[in-house]
């Protein structure tokens, strides 16, 4: 249960916002043309669910409520927050709170879709609120760089449209980013012994260090690759790979086959169910735009039968 909150100032304001008459009189008194003109008045629902951090619900009155727009189905949430003084970072805990309530309204709703959130802040404080409403002051001398970067749209970078000459170009982020392209190919030792190549001269420099560790383990724990004609390519390519470092690599394949074989034996009960559950949020996490690695990690899938349950979806 959310904590009283004690500010006498905030109760007052939170116990008259509850009345509908109020309500509507303080959206039409403050709230701009453009959004009194698509909502309705009509249907106004105050949101019972806070979305303010714990330790503030003593001091802070938030008020969220939701109603239709446009005529049409349709969410726009309107924030109302109330200072009795002045907070100088109000925009940016504005901002926390309006991305809560878009989360909140898409796990409601378990639809991808945004919901429009309009912030506002009454204040009857005693001194002068001179701190700016704006989030981009918060930035100090960065201010005019945010506003070149923050609220466009987020930089895409589509390792399947990048030539695989461009990518190793860049010799460290190259080598990682053409493995990364090429993961999912069904034969992947052509891919493999390219990549090897291209990490002889970091080999020749540093000795098996842990970036080539993890090059390799990146095969070994999202790639379909033979375990032979794997370690084959591994110990013929790099001088410096002892024969301990190969075992461990093949003991990572030995236990990757035994968890295979433990998830094709399931055939029926909780084990099968819980098969099914993990395929479940596999397919939701994938839905949801989450890398098929990433998924595979999360859920203890394997890569392959992640990418074949999408295509069967698909079908």
């Amino acid at each position: 249960m959310p904590k009283e909150i004690k500010n006498p100032h905030d109760q007052f304001f939170k116990s008259m916002m509850t009345d509908p008459k109020v309500i509507r009189e303080f959206f039409e008194q403050n709230l701009p043309a453009n959004i009194r003109n698509v909502m309705n008045f009509d249907v106004i629902v105050p949101e019972r669910e806070s979305y303010i951090e714990e330790h503030l619900r003593m001091q802070i009155a938030d008020l969220v409520y939701s109603t239709e727009f446009n005529d049409k189905p349709g969410y726009l949430y309107i924030l109302i927050e109330h200072q009795s003084s002045p907070c100088e970072i109000l925009a940016f805990r504005l901002l926390k709170y309006m991305v809560a309530i878009m989360d909140k309204h898409m796990l409601t709703t378990s639809k991808n879709i945004l919901p429009a959130v309009y912030p506002m802040t009454i204040y009857n404080g005693w001194k002068n609120y001179n701190y700016s409403t704006d989030i981009f002051d918060l930035f100090g001398d960065q201010k005019e760089f945010m506003q070149d970067i923050l609220w466009k749209p987020y930089q895409l970078i589509d390792l399947s449209k990048i030539p695989d000459e461009k990518l190793k170009a860049n010799l460290h982020y190259g080598i990682a980013a053409y493995t990364m392209k090429h993961i999912f190919e069904k034969n992947l030792i052509p891919i493999l012994k390219n990549v090897l190549a291209e990490i002889k001269p970091i080999e020749k420099e540093f000795g098996m260090d842990s970036y080539i560790d993890k090059i390799l383990s990146y095969f070994i724990e999202v790639g379909e690759i033979n375990k032979q004609d794997f370690v084959n390519t591994v110990k013929t390519s790099l001088t410096t790979i002892n024969e301990d470092k190969l075992m461990t690599l093949a003991e990572q394949f030995r236990q990757e086959g035994e968890q295979r074989g433990r998830e094709e034996g399931i055939v029926f009960g909780l084990e099968k169910g819980i098969e099914k559950g993990k395929r479940d949020v596999a397919m939701n996490l994938f839905n949801n735009g989450m890398d098929i690695s990433q998924i595979a990690k999360l859920t203890g899938l394997f890569a392959k039968d992640i990418e074949q349950l999408k295509n069967t979806k698909a079908n």
